[in-house]
């Protein structure tokens, strides 16, 4: 569980180091990279009523697979509000038309990963640390 209290996402980056231990072929990249994207739920929470009440999806990222740890940072203001059908694919992000995530509502992370291609399985495992916010 994070909260965040800043006026405005300008100079607000969530930082974290991911490692990919071991991830099958069929989930990598042509490039070696696994594809994933963090959703940030609001507040308000799943299918509350109100202003973008569902969350926020960031850029879709990429981090190596090689088992050695990588730092990602991510800008907030580069995450935009959206409904739970962002939430489902590392591609996809349905955003609100000049939505912004809203910092003071953040609660919820969640890293959705994506697939090389549609019909990629298997089970991954990765380490992840030193989560935070940095205000530049």
């Amino acid at each position: 569980k994070f909260t965040l209290f800043t006026p405005n996402p300008d100079g607000v980056y969530l930082e974290f180091d991911l490692n990919i231990m071991a991830v099958p072929d069929s989930l990598k990249q042509s490039d070696g990279t696994i594809k994933f994207k963090i959703f940030a739920m609001d507040a308000r929470g799943w299918g509350a009523s109100g202003e973008y009440s569902y969350g926020y999806n960031s850029p879709t990222s990429y981090v190596m697979a090689d088992g050695d740890w990588h730092h990602v940072s991510l800008h907030l203001k580069d995450f935009k509000a959206s409904n739970n059908s962002g939430l489902f694919t590392a591609d996809q992000v349905t955003a609100t038309a000049g939505a912004y995530c809203h910092p003071n509502s953040l609660r919820i992370l969640a890293f959705v990963f994506g697939t090389a291609n549609s019909s990629g399985k298997g089970t991954m495992t990765y380490g992840l640390d030193n989560v935070k916010f940095v205000i530049n």
